[in-house]
């Protein structure tokens, strides 16, 4: 590959290939994978966080008491700012008959879980229209991955992502969203989004900007159960930057949620 950049060398349906473009990203940021589990019986969803500070790295997935969300949390306490770090990555809002189960890199994930609320179904462009990218120096694009699961059935899975079209805060902003039919997807396919390219061109210096990711969703293998998926996707990842990552699971059938954690500190954990 002449170069590390995760949209220039991805092909189109060629899941394997794929996966192996990601590994080869020396730093990919953060990352939704979503798609239809190798029996066609259930949504899965997988959400990983790569760092490179000391603050991004100080982070663990926690599952809250209800179960209703997956939270970032500081492995080790400090006095660090807890914001753009700190949110729920996963959450889910049952309306009417209607759930919505979404997973982001941020505090939007708050705003996509109300797709179903005042008994509407809405999509993410409804939700998120206003959104801009995070106010870091990167201007690190939002991504986000929801499956909207309807008592009737007609279940609809949404991935999206709000980038800047150039490195700055001053270029415009780019809202992207794409919509599937959640049981014409493809069994043990995933679709995949990063938050980055590759790495900054220096990234000794803190001012070189890390790109951000340029394509849309590129299809990565997602066979075997959510162990297998959880694991084959930590161990892509690289392994200096790697931080956590959960895979959730949604059965089409009744809704019914299978969750399974991975933190580099402590060791993973199921529910």
């Amino acid at each position: 590959m002449k170069s590390k950049h995760i949209s220039v060398n991805v092909i189109p349906g060629d899941a394997p290939h794929n996966l192996e473009v990601l590994r080869g990203c020396n730093y990919p940021g953060r990352g939704l994978v979503v798609g239809l589990n190798e029996g066609g019986t259930g949504i899965r969803f997988l959400y990983f966080i790569t760092g490179r500070s000391t603050r991004s790295r100080n982070r663990k997935l926690v599952q809250t008491v209800n179960h209703m969300n997956i939270k970032t949390a500081f492995a080790e306490e400090t006095k660090d700012d807890p914001s753009l770090v700190i949110y729920n990555a996963w959450s889910q809002n049952v309306f009417c008959g209607n759930n919505a189960y979404v997973a982001s890199n941020g505090d939007h994930t708050d705003l996509a879980v109300g797709l179903v609320e005042n008994g509407a179904t809405k999509t993410l462009a409804n939700v998120l229209g206003t959104c801009l990218p995070e106010p870091d120096l990167n201007q690190t694009p939002r991504i986000v991955a929801s499956l909207v699961h309807r008592s009737g059935g007609k279940h609809t899975v949404e991935m999206g992502i709000i980038r800047r079209t150039k490195p700055g805060v001053d270029s415009p902003v780019e809202r992207a969203f794409w919509s599937y039919p959640a049981e014409g997807l493809i069994k043990g396919v995933g679709l995949c989004l990063t938050t980055y390219e590759a790495d900054s061109p220096d990234p000794s210096d803190e001012k070189s900007l890390i790109p951000s990711f340029r394509g849309g969703p590129f299809e990565i293998p997602f066979g075997g159960d959510l162990d297998s998926s959880v694991e084959s996707l930590w161990e892509v990842l690289p392994k200096a930057h790697k931080v956590c990552l959960f895979g959730t699971e949604v059965c089409l059938k009744d809704g019914a949620v299978k969750t399974v954690i991975k933190n580099r500190y402590p060791e993973t954990t199921s529910a």
